[in-house]
């Protein structure tokens, strides 16, 4: 069997990451994580994911500050931001800062999955039955 890429969603509400779980274990191995610190945690731990879904607001620390602690230790992974913000603003200064792009809550599988076929430069045809 081939082995499924990794990836990090981090993101503190539950039902957020419960669902990034069940709407990509089919086509990555998810590790899902409710704060900058268990990011932070899991990084340093040794985990090298090839993509990072992150929440732009999380209880420890702005997601624009994250990007970049996340782009010091891990430069060449692709950071895209799930947000619920509307603030072009905040938004503006994260993608300024090396995010990939972003998605707003809510989103669609089919939008989360063509976003991250993007980032990670394969075709959207790679995720099959969409």
């Amino acid at each position: 069997m081939e082995d499924k890429p990794q990836i990090l969603a981090i993101d503190d509400e539950a039902g957020i990451s419960l669902m990034l779980v069940c709407l990509l274990q089919e086509f990555y191995r998810v590790t899902a994580v409710a704060s900058a610190g268990e990011a932070r945690a899991v990084l340093e731990a040794g985990l090298y994911p090839q993509l990072i879904l992150l929440d732009l607001c999380l209880p420890d620390g702005s997601g624009i500050e994250i990007i970049d602690e996340l782009q010091a230790m891990r430069p060449q992974i692709p950071i895209i931001l799930l947000t619920g913000t509307t603030s072009k603003k905040e938004v503006s200064a994260a993608l300024a800062r090396g995010a990939y792009g972003y998605i707003r809550k809510p989103f669609s599988r089919v939008e989360l999955l063509g976003m991250m076929s993007k980032a990670r430069g394969i075709s959207a045809e790679a995720h099959l039955n969409i």
